[in-house]
């Protein structure tokens, strides 16, 4: 007798089994309508306790889901969905560090390439014999806007203060006077890197578009940030490209400014990190030039745009020096900028050396963007001594 012919591998046809260990047919024909049925009810008392756990997130005014170990939505409300991308039920969750499901875990989803940050908690809940997650929208950002929404208690309201608070510094055309762009930077005076220079970033590009969008296309602004670490980001060109397309901010309107020494000291990944920069839509200027960190062959070599002549190198009067990095960005095309500018005298010699813009307490401090936004292309007749945090507009 083959194996195939055996009546002891088949329930197919219960009357052949009235031998088998299993007992005789017809008990074993009930004992599979009685699995059957309890898998039925199981599976219906699941659907039943999921709905009813979807209706009672729908009522939750916060974004909320219930997530699995597996990180698989259970249940979803539709201020989580419309915050969260695959947070419907039946997707799987994507955070930013792509770790395990815990118990008191904090992490981010970053959204359209980082220009929105999602930061959620969870909190681990018994489910079915199981564990479960119940993660909650603690905060919702947009870069580009500065618009926030903050969880209290089992609500989400606005914030209006963003994360990073951000001032406007002018920057003035030697020939004219005239405020022809500004400097982004933190209202605390301190360099930033990674999360908060690409807040600093998006606001830069969200007050660009504003500043540009009624304004002919020579009479648009720029915007410069610092930008220290940004060549050794490799996720920074993705998102400054995405904040500039969301922004709707014009191209070539947004410089980061890069330290010198760090482009000098890249090598090849420093020039692959400035055109990766450039094709993402931004200018980029080597800050605190002058100092001799970077020799000619290494300068014509970096796809870089203009130079900033460092603070320290234009306050200490050298001349001699001064004329010499003039001479350098000249002959390599680059648009030159004077940090430190502190009064008349020192303005006029810096033009007379064919410096094209300055920046420093000659023309004042930082301001909020509604009083930047008043500034661009204004001649400035005096210092703008009142530094002013950001606020909507």
């Amino acid at each position: 007798m083959s194996l195939h012919d055996s009546p002891h591998t088949s329930v197919d046809d219960p009357s052949r089994i009235d031998a088998s260990p299993f007992g005789p047919a017809d008990e074993v024909a009930r004992l599979l309508e009685v699995t059957e049925a309890r898998m039925s009810a199981l599976r219906e008392a699941l659907e039943n306790s999921e709905r009813r756990l979807q209706s009672v997130v729908d009522a939750l005014p916060i974004g909320i889901a219930v997530v699995g170990g597996d990180r698989r939505v259970i249940a979803s409300n539709p201020v989580a969905q419309a915050l969260i991308p695959d947070c419907a039920p039946g997707d799987i969750l994507l955070t930013e560090d792509d770790r395990e499901m815990a118990d008191g875990m904090d992490t981010v989803v970053r959204v359209a390439n980082g220009t929105r940050r999602i930061n959620l908690r969870s909190q681990a809940i018994a489910w079915d014999d199981s564990t479960a997650f119940l993660v909650v929208v603690e905060e919702a950002e947009d870069m580009v806007t500065g618009r926030r929404l903050r969880r209290s208690g089992a609500t989400a309201r606005p914030i209006a203060t963003p994360a990073v608070p951000a001032i406007f510094a002018p920057v003035v055309d030697l020939a004219t006077g005239r405020v022809a762009g500004v400097i982004a930077k933190p209202a605390e005076s301190t360099d930033v890197t990674g999360p908060a220079l690409q807040r600093i970033i998006a606001r830069a590009a969200g007050v660009l578009a504003e500043w540009s969008a009624d304004r002919h296309v020579s009479e648009q602004p720029f915007v410069m940030v610092s930008a220290p670490g940004a060549i050794g980001d490799r996720g920074l060109p993705p998102f400054v490209e995405a904040v500039i397309r969301r922004a709707g901010a014009p191209r070539n309107r947004l410089w980061l400014r890069i330290p010198e020494h760090e482009a000098a000291a890249g090598g090849e990944l420093a020039r692959e990190a400035l055109a990766e920069l450039r094709r993402a839509g931004v200018r980029t200027a080597l800050e605190r030039f002058g100092g001799g960190a970077s020799g000619m062959d290494a300068l014509q070599t970096l796809p870089v745009d203009g130079v900033v002549l460092d603070e320290a190198l234009v306050g200490s009067g050298d001349w001699t020096v001064i004329q010499t990095a003039m001479s350098v960005a000249r002959h390599l095309g680059l648009v030159p900028f004077a940090s430190g500018v502190e009064d008349d005298a020192m303005a006029t010699r810096l033009r007379a050396l064919g410096c094209r813009n300055g920046e420093g307490a000659l023309y004042g401090d930082g301001v909020g963007p509604k009083e930047a936004a008043a500034l661009v292309g204004q001649r400035v007749t005096e210092p703008i001594l009142e530094a002013v945090g950001d606020s909507p507009a």
